[in-house]
């Protein structure tokens, strides 16, 4: 796992405490936890580890563990860090 996925796992880990299971299967769908408000805090605290900030189309697209990983690493790459 590299740092970028160990950083967003540890985000996950940290919000969706409540919900045990592995972090790269989270999704929305299966996720008892993953309210509203939940997805704001995890918007947040992505935006604030990475020092990246997030388009309203991939604030809805964060559905998922991966697909969260997929943006993040995408902002970074633009970013020239990835």
């Amino acid at each position: 796992m590299d740092d970028t996925a160990a950083r967003l796992e540890r985000i996950f880990e940290e919000i969706f405490w409540t919900d045990p299971g592995p972090v790269s299967g989270k999704t929305r769908e299966n996720t008892a936890g993953w309210d509203s408000l939940a997805h704001l805090n995890l918007v947040l605290s992505i935006e604030q580890e990475f020092g990246i900030a997030l388009a309203d189309d991939e604030v809805v697209e964060m559905t998922a563990f991966g697909t969260s990983l997929e943006i993040v690493r995408t902002k970074l790459q633009l970013r020239g860090e990835g």
